[in-house]
């Protein structure tokens, strides 16, 4: 199996990707209308159903107390 040169066994690589708040910009992209609004991406919701939870929020909704991993219907 490959290495990468100059890294020797048994060290390991490991990469942190901190994509807060990542999915909220990219529906601002989208929309620009969105700028400076309060925003909340879902995950797993559906029209009148109270399981989804909130994958994230802008820093602005953050403010206001909205935050990864709540219930929608929160």
């Amino acid at each position: 199996m490959p290495r990468l040169p100059g890294i020797e066994p048994p060290e390991q690589i490991v990469c942190h990707v901190d994509m807060d708040c990542f999915y909220a910009a990219c529906e601002r992209l989208r929309e620009p209308d969105l700028e400076g609004e309060l925003l909340a991406v879902g995950m797993r919701y559906e029209p009148g159903e109270t399981h989804g939870a909130v994958a994230t929020a802008s820093y602005e909704a953050r403010e206001c107390g909205v935050e990864s991993a709540i219930t929608i219907s929160t």
